[in-house]
């Protein structure tokens, strides 16, 4: 004979039994690293900046065999000495640099990208997992109406209903299990693995501070200054004012003096653009993360008085003073804002985990 209380058990046993093999099981963290180690776009940069840093070498190495000629070249001929000289190798270093900044944005990004993939992945899985439960509920319910209704104690409407709600959850979880696929396609994309890999995702230990942050104009100002985009711009901008330099020390002609002059100018806007865009990223970036986790806190608000009712609903299944039915339905309402929680606490801490790794100080 099966005890009263054994029966959300096996229920839930039922519902979480894995299949007759064991998958892969995956953390956040070697997703991470699978995601960045794999990314044909990384691999295909660190080419690039292979073949920039040979090629800056052997600009440099031109450079200094024609320093000499350079200075004893006629008027009209050094500012083509000077490109040589001193402009190919100026670029060729940016072109390096600049590869190198793109290559550390693009890992910051893939970071990012596999940490919202990770727990969008574990969201569906335990929204499945609800609708599932659900379902149960639905289909207990629907036998007990029926019941009820042969004995005359409700309505024909009231089975209909009963019907009807278990029909629409059982329909439903196909839109589920297709919300868990496209999760594991989002998931291999980034990782760069077969669309059909399937594996257990190891739910991480999470926490709930925030960054700490003394002083929001201070912190605004460090990431400015800091912010990769910045640092590119303000390179591009030494560039165009040594161009400049050269340019009017060694060409005769006037338009190509102007062009010089209005690139450095140019450079010069984008390089106050960028300040402005940095300011505005860091301050919506950071409220943002203050609203999820302001959204935490309210779901962790509704599952504390949640807990407290399931206990009561629990004690009076116990006392046999509600029917499974009825226990069912709190047990599934409990478990639906308990998952709420979860996935309230998953997008906070993949807020967290874009903010940090968005904003963290670039070091050369």
């Amino acid at each position: 004979m099966i005890k009263r209380g054994s029966i959300i058990s096996i229920i839930l046993m039922v519902l979480t039994l894995s299949s007759g093999f064991a998958l892969e099981q995956v953390t956040l963290e070697e997703v991470i690293l699978e995601a960045k180690a794999n990314n044909s776009n990384v691999l295909i940069l660190d080419e690039q900046i292979k073949y920039s840093s040979w090629l800056t070498t052997e600009t440099k190495a031109v450079a200094e065999d024609l320093m000499d000629d350079l200075f004893n070249a006629p008027s009209d001929q050094r500012y083509g000495l000077a490109q040589k000289v001193y402009i190919e190798p100026l670029r060729a270093s940016f072109q390096s640099k600049n590869l190198n900044l793109e290559k550390i944005s693009l890992l910051k990004q893939l970071e990012s990208q596999a940490t919202g993939a990770y727990f969008e992945l574990l969201d569906s899985e335990e929204a499945l997992l609800q609708a599932k439960y659900d379902v149960t509920v639905a289909q207990k319910d629907e036998a007990a109406k029926k019941l009820m209704f042969e004995m005359g104690r409700v309505a024909k409407i009231d089975y209909d209903k009963a019907v009807f709600t278990r029909e629409q959850m059982e329909r439903s979880l196909t839109a589920y299990e297709r919300s868990i696929e496209l999760s594991y396609i989002k998931l291999n994309e980034i990782m760069s693995r077969s669309p059909y890999d399937r594996y257990d995702l190891v739910k991480p230990a999470l926490t709930v501070d925030l960054p700490v942050i003394e002083d929001i104009p201070e912190a605004v100002e460090n990431y400015r200054l800091n912010s990769l985009e910045f640092i590119k711009q303000l390179e591009a901008l030494d560039l165009a004012e040594e161009v400049y330099e050269i340019t009017s020390n060694f060409s005769t002609d006037r338009s190509t003096r102007m062009q010089a002059d209005r690139d450095r100018e140019m450079e010069s806007f984008k390089l106050d653009a960028a300040k402005r865009s940095a300011d505005y990223e860091f301050r919506i970036e950071y409220n943002n993360l203050l609203n999820q986790y302001d959204t935490f806190l309210s779901a962790y608000g509704r599952y504390s008085i949640s807990v407290k009712t399931y206990e009561i609903a629990k004690l009076k299944y116990d006392r046999g003073m509600i029917t499974a039915v009825e226990f069912l339905k709190e047990a599934s309402t409990h478990e639906s804002i308990r998952r709420e929680r979860q996935a309230a606490l998953h997008s906070f801490n993949n807020a967290k985990t874009s903010f940090i790794t968005k904003f963290e100080i670039y070091k050369d």
